[in-house]
């Protein structure tokens, strides 16, 4: 026969039971509803069927479509037609990263017709070489094939052109559109027409005024042009001199943020020194000669009287 007390313990066992169950419940469903109603937000912000990209850079603005000659648009679940419910899915998925990152998608074909299949190099870094593509329209865009033997999966590499979709800075290269297709990852930016960094630095082409290549420090190849005449050269290589200590190998011998603050005042404090006395110079000096005037002015009235007398 069942005691009380045991009838007493499992109804409290299965109502903690119960109540641990439906909690659970409440928190997956909250989880679900938020991840849902913010991937819908994102798709809502982000949705694009064409970008628009600018054929001379930032500052122009004559815009062309980045549809290469079939330009694959982002569309929604509607436009996938009945197959298996694995590969719609993942075409489910794919064309929502696409709206979500406002990033057009290219096809391999596409991509392989604007660089005249991959012979328009421009260079090649740790991450695989870039081509120069030339457009329909006859815009231009720079394309990075990632590397064959990279070990990035295309879930990273969907984060990472969504990130970089997302990032814009004037000091930055804009990235436009991205391919995945025949086992390639490709990236397209904004092709900048002024060359490299590296031409800029390293090119024969690149030569020195006189007075730079003179310089016995150096110091006037790292002064700004528009600078040149407005600063003083003392200064610039002090300010020079605790930049290169700020480089050193050793970490021990850098200085620290305090220090370089400390030589930054000192000179601060120098040049209103000098502004200081020469202020002053400039008082004296304008006194004497208003002393000087009055004087004279006196010596002219005095001859005057003499003359009258």
């Amino acid at each position: 026969m069942v005691h009380k007390g045991d009838l007493v313990a499992i109804g409290i066992s299965v109502g903690l039971a119960l109540g641990i169950l439906l909690a659970s419940l409440v928190f997956f469903g909250l989880r679900w509803y938020k991840k849902r109603a913010n991937l819908r937000r994102c798709s809502n912000e982000r949705s694009v069927t064409v970008l628009p990209i600018r054929t001379n850079g930032l500052g122009t603005s004559t815009d062309f479509s980045a549809s290469l000659s079939n330009p694959i648009a982002v569309q929604g679940p509607e436009y996938h037609q009945k197959s298996s419910p694995n590969s719609w899915w993942s075409l489910h998925s794919k064309d929502h990263f696409a709206s979500a990152s406002g990033l057009p998608k290219y096809s391999y074909k596409d991509v392989q017709k604007a660089t005249q299949t991959f012979t328009t190099i421009l260079g090649e870094g740790s991450f695989g070489p870039v081509y120069k593509a030339t457009m329909p329209t006859g815009g231009v865009v720079a394309v990075k094939v990632l590397a064959s033997n990279s070990h990035q999966g295309e879930k990273e590499f969907h984060t990472e052109v969504c990130l970089l979709g997302r990032l814009h800075h004037r000091n930055l290269v804009n990235l436009v559109g991205y391919c995945v297709d025949k086992g390639q990852r490709m990236l397209i930016y904004e092709f900048m027409s002024n060359g490299s960094l590296a031409n800029i630095l390293y090119s024969e082409g690149q030569s020195l005024s006189w007075e730079a290549t003179m310089s016995p420090d150096g110091v006037d190849e790292i002064l700004d042009n528009q600078l040149v005449g407005k600063c003083k050269i003392e200064e610039v290589r002090e300010l020079a001199k605790i930049a290169h200590k700020c480089l050193h190998n050793s970490p021990r011998k850098r200085p620290s943020i305090g220090e370089v603050t400390q030589a930054i005042l000192k000179i601060k404090q120098r040049r209103l020194a000098k502004e200081d006395t020469m202020s002053l110079a400039e008082g004296d000096f304008s006194r004497i000669m208003s002393r000087i005037q009055d004087q004279h002015i006196e010596l002219t009235k005095l001859a005057s009287l003499k003359e009258t007398s």
